[in-house]
């Protein structure tokens, strides 16, 4: 079978698969790829194996790229040996040319990598949608999920369910008792194996599932959760932190920390101190069940001093 002929079946495979889609209008494609957890990824690739990229090859004629990887074998082989062998071996690893046809043309000579893709006819073929990782950025969980083979121990009971939204989980999806129950978001659970990667990257937050879990079965019934350990549920409490610190409610005026009167005093402008009074009041408001009545009886007579003294506020602005 002829070069031209192959990389038209790849396409055409591609095209099948949904990594790759027509563009606007029906003419150019584009790489279309899903924020998948590294648990469906691993599960839905032919191989997956560390190695180091010895050379490089541009082959831009029969719109691929050529990589030279020296797999690193034995329990580095985390799947695919009936492709590659379970020794160390070079193989030949390829990839698309450009990148709207999701080729992967990015890796760097004498790197180490981990490597998930698909076999084609013969070949072992990569791109964009696969997990292929800087083996330094695989966080230790990863690690110890492939080399425990956990990962590939539930392929075929659980897979993460992505979601992919910035929409707030259903109530009864929600059980966030199992690893933080203040929880307010409602945008990540461990219940259910839901994965909700996009509001963890807009809230620039870690992607807890990706970096510490994996989809498990939970029960006898086949309830599928994401597995609990003090990796996951350390980020997941610093993640809904990030989240609170964005969109939690805060008191007005703990923006510009004007808490109190003191604070106003200090300022140098008519403008700027009545900006400050307009916050300490608010924050009076918003935190008098939790404030001592008796400070904020004192804040309320300072807060009336002040505005007879400076008349900073006229009847109409209070």
């Amino acid at each position: 079978m002829s070069c031209c002929l192959k990389m038209v079946l790849l396409i055409a495979l591609l095209v099948s698969m949904g990594v790759i889609s027509h563009g606007y209008g029906g003419n150019s494609p584009r790489c279309d790829c899903l924020v998948d957890h590294p648990q469906k990824r691993l599960c839905a690739a032919d191989f997956a194996f560390v190695g180091t990229i010895v050379d490089e090859e541009n082959m831009s004629d029969k719109d691929l790229y050529r990589y030279e990887v020296q797999v690193k074998g034995g329990e580095w082989m985390f799947k695919g040996a009936n492709l590659i062998g379970t020794d160390e071996a070079t193989v030949d690893v390829f990839t698309p040319y450009g990148t709207s046809i999701c080729g992967r043309t990015n890796l760097n000579q004498g790197k180490e990598y981990l490597f998930t893709g698909f076999d084609f006819e013969g070949n072992l073929m990569i791109t964009l949608c696969d997990w292929i990782e800087d083996w330094k950025v695989v966080t230790e969980k990863q690690r110890e999920y492939l080399l425990g083979t956990e990962y590939l121990d539930h392929c075929r009971a659980c897979e993460p369910q992505l979601r992919g939204t910035i929409v707030a989980l259903e109530m009864d999806q929600n059980k966030n008792d199992l690893v933080y129950s203040e929880q307010k978001s409602g945008l990540w659970t461990p219940y259910g194996c839901y994965f909700n990667p996009v509001p963890s990257y807009q809230f620039n937050a870690a992607d807890c599932e990706t970096d510490y879990s994996i989809c498990h079965l939970a029960d006898d019934e086949g309830r599928c959760d994401w597995e609990l350990n003090p990796d996951y549920e350390e980020c997941f409490r610093e993640r809904e932190e990030e989240w609170a610190k964005k969109n939690g409610p805060r008191p007005a005026a703990a923006l510009t920390h004007w808490t109190t009167l003191k604070d106003c005093r200090k300022l140098g402008t008519r403008r700027m101190k009545k900006k400050c009074i307009k916050k300490v009041r608010q924050y009076l408001k918003n935190n008098r069940e939790s404030i001592n009545p008796r400070e904020m009886l004192e804040e309320m007579l300072e807060l009336r001093e002040f505005f007879l003294d400076d008349k900073l506020f006229d009847e109409e602005d209070e």
